[in-house]
């Protein structure tokens, strides 16, 4: 009993793990993407 209950404990982590990495990386595009976007943003001449 107490060996399913460390497993199953042991597969929530993993899983977390990889919700976590996953929220990460779709952070980071979104972050990365915008910072693109506003350096592309302030590239352009004034007066546009």
């Amino acid at each position: 009993m107490q060996m399913a209950a460390l497993e199953s404990q042991k597969d929530t982590n993993e899983h977390l793990k990889i919700q976590f990495m996953e929220l990460q990386m779709e952070f980071q595009i979104k972050f990365f993407g915008k910072s693109e976007k506003l350096v592309s943003l302030s590239r352009r001449p004034t007066g546009c």
